[in-house]
C-alpha cells in the first residue's frame, strides 16, 4: 500500500533503495534482498570511529528497555545524543 507513495518514509526509503540499485520507476516489486546486497554496501568506519557503534547500542538500550535508566536523562535527551553520535 505505501511502496509507491513517497509521501512515506517507507514509500521513500524504497525509492531511495530502487533508484541506487538502478531499478525503473515503478518497477520496485523486483527489489528483494539478495539484489539490494549486491548494489549496495555499508560505509566502512575508520578505526578512529568505532567509538560510535558502542555508544549507539548503549544509548539505544537506555532508550529502548524501562528496566536501565540514566539519571537526568528522558528519551528525548537520549534521541539528541544518538542523533549527535549517529548524524555528526
Amino acid at each position: 500500500m505505501f511502496e509507491s507513495d513517497l509521501r512515506t518514509v517507507h514509500g521513500k526509503n524504497l525509492e531511495e533503495i530502487r533508484q541506487l540499485c538502478n531499478i525503473d520507476r515503478g518497477e520496485q516489486h523486483v527489489l528483494r534482498p539478495n539484489l539490494v546486497k549486491k548494489n549496495l554496501r555499508y560505509f566502512k568506519l575508520s578505526a578512529d570511529e568505532h567509538w560510535r557503534l558502542d555508544l549507539c547500542k548503549e544509548l539505544l538500550n537506555l532508550r529502548d528497555t524501562d528496566d536501565i535508566n540514566l539519571p537526568g536523562f528522558n528519551d528525548e535527551d537520549l534521541n539528541s545524543l544518538l542523533t549527535y553520535v549517529c548524524v555528526s
